[in-house]
């Protein structure tokens, strides 16, 4: 299989995995699935541009020891001057009363210690380029997140009780691109990143950054994917397709039981689903929604609240997270259906939800 993914790489031609089964079998070698032999393929290219990553970055750290860094050329980098101006406003504000009469004081107090701060990390015995993490003195917020790295959602306008969360980004619009169809992969890998424990769930409407930056690392790799797999064409996926192309680079162990959704309905349908998801009492729960084609990822929690990643385009919009407190989850089949008929033109009529398990 390398040789027939050489062969592509050098002539350009496309490999045909028929071609590869047609060489297993004459060779006497258990065939194959088309599908293992495009996920090998995909799984080799990856590792082969990482390993190409891997030898630029060992060369540049190699020629930065070598030019040598001299001590008194040390030069606090972007995060650490965002840190330190960061770590001054709060003394200022958190000052006592007698600082705030003499200003003076407290300013010169604080130039004398940024002026000194490059000698004092020098003296520590690390390398003079290695970025430094200032103590701050602001009290931690709930959750421990900076309201800098809090994204404020909206009231949905198709039902109350539902916030949103949309983003410029979309699978189709991110690094200039006019189109994807990796929303299958994408959904899986944002479920990953669930799983893993990376992302706090948001209080009100307020979202954490982390969402937003999980949800672009999940899109670009998930367009990579896809791309690495069907060379650029629009080719959907179901989850279990998806699943068994690339279940190791989205960290995927098995899937369960695909629950259709059809006939009488189907919004009460989905309702019910998310019912008895949330009476499982999993403490994480990760399922995919395939609707029209298009992959969504589903959240659901104990307490009844729950989620929908969408790495869609909405009209003018690109992706859109909705999410819906506890004690709420029926909101959410009503939300998708209007969002549905609002951007797409097609109500839920016809779905599935598969539970996905990693690793």
């Amino acid at each position: 299989m390398a040789a027939f993914y050489e062969n592509q790489r050098t002539s350009q031609i496309r490999a045909n995995p028929a071609d590869v089964i047609d060489a297993m079998k004459a060779a006497g070698v258990p065939a194959l699935k088309e599908s293992q032999i495009k996920s090998w393929w995909s799984t080799y290219h990856r590792k082969q541009r990482q390993l190409a990553v891997d030898l630029m970055e060992e060369a540049r750290q190699l020629r930065s020891h070598q030019e040598g860094v001299t001590e008194n050329s040390y030069c606090p980098d972007q995060v650490e001057e965002e840190n330190l101006r960061t770590d001054m406003a709060s003394e200022t504000v958190n000052c006592s009363p007698g600082c705030a009469q003499t200003g003076t004081g407290t300013s010169s107090t604080l130039q004398s210690n940024t002026n000194s701060m490059p000698t004092a990390m020098n003296t520590s015995g690390l390398a003079p380029h290695a970025p430094i993490a200032l103590p701050s003195t602001s009290s931690p917020l709930p959750l421990g997140i900076p309201l800098a790295g809090l994204i404020k959602g909206n009231p949905s306008p198709y039902v109350a009780g539902v916030v949103e969360w949309t983003f410029t980004e979309s699978q189709s619009n991110i690094q200039g691109r006019t189109g994807s169809n990796a929303c299958a992969f994408i959904a899986l890998l944002m479920g990953q990143k669930w799983i893993q424990g990376s992302l706090l769930w948001p209080r009100g409407d307020n979202l954490p950054e982390s969402w937003r930056k999980s949800l672009i690392e999940a899109m670009i790799k998930g367009n990579q994917i896809h791309d690495d797999l069907f060379n650029h064409e629009a080719v959907d996926l179901e989850v279990e397709e998806a699943v068994s192309l690339a279940d190791n680079e989205c960290g995927v162990q098995r899937v369960g039981q695909q629950i259709d959704i059809f006939g009488i309905n189907p919004v009460h349908q989905l309702a019910n689903v998310l019912i008895q998801e949330a009476q499982k009492n999993m403490s994480k729960s990760c399922s995919v929604i395939m609707t029209q084609g298009r992959a969504m990822l589903l959240v659901v929690n104990s307490d009844s609240s729950a989620m929908i990643i969408d790495s869609h385009s909405h009209g003018n919009e690109g992706a859109i997270i909705a999410c819906t407190p506890p004690g709420n989850i029926l909101l959410l089949p009503e939300w998708l259906d209007a969002m549905m008929k609002d951007i797409w033109q097609h109500s839920l009529t016809i779905a599935s939800v598969t539970n996905v398990f990693y690793f």
